[in-house]
């Protein structure tokens, strides 16, 4: 049985599904609710992790790979990344932000992953100048240290702001 919990420290089962597959088919309760969808997309604050406008735009089809989208598709994709990588550009305390998709999970995502002045050179959890490498180090680190008021209502504050700058 595969479970993962929400920034809420609620329990999602995922046994049957995917993570993916479940927020494009409603059956897993999205804590902050739906960014923005387009025809082929969903973007989500990233649901397990509480780190303000991590965001994840999801394909509702099931595909693996950026190559398995048509020119349409890849360039809803594309339309979508920019508005939403412009829309946290107003969010003064990210520093930059990487735009990563791997091929790993069986569906596809793409995160716009932010980066904050408590994630560089941070000797505690071990972190460099901005290395992706950096990335799980960071992600572990809040899933167990920031589930708390501050970063949950800043999590919520920052999504309603991207939530108004894309409508």
């Amino acid at each position: 049985m595969k479970k993962i919990i929400n920034i809420f420290n609620n329990e999602i089962d995922l046994t049957d599904k995917w993570l993916g597959c479940g927020i494009v088919d409603k059956s897993i309760d999205v804590p902050l609710g739906i960014l923005i969808k387009t025809n082929n997309f969903v973007a989500v604050q990233d649901i397990e992790t509480p780190i303000p406008a991590f965001i994840v735009i999801t394909s509702k089809k099931h595909i693996k790979s950026i190559l398995d989208l048509n020119k349409e598709e890849y360039d809803e994709l594309m339309d979508l990344t920019y508005k939403i990588r412009k829309a946290m550009s107003i969010l003064e305390d990210i520093k930059d932000v990487s735009i990563i998709q791997k091929e790993l999970a069986p569906h596809f995502h793409l995160w716009l992953f932010p980066r904050y002045d408590w994630m560089i050179n941070n000797e505690l959890i071990g972190l460099g100048d901005g290395r992706l490498s950096d990335i799980s180090k960071i992600i572990d680190y809040s899933r167990k240290n920031h589930k708390n008021d501050e970063y949950i209502n800043k999590t919520k504050e920052y999504f309603e702001v991207l939530k108004e700058e894309l409508n």
